[in-house]
């Protein structure tokens, strides 16, 4: 099976300023359940 790598950026605010942290951090549980792992660079 070939590997795959696919990049990808989540904004830190969004449009009216709200931080989105929290919803960041669910992505990042979602990626991991999905795809049995990931590599994070520091926020």
């Amino acid at each position: 099976m070939a590997k795959v790598k696919a990049l990808f950026y989540l904004p830190l605010r969004d449009s009216d300023g709200r931080d989105l942290r929290d919803d960041i951090e669910a992505a990042l549980t979602d990626i991991y359940i999905r795809f049995a792992g990931w590599t994070s660079k520091a926020m």
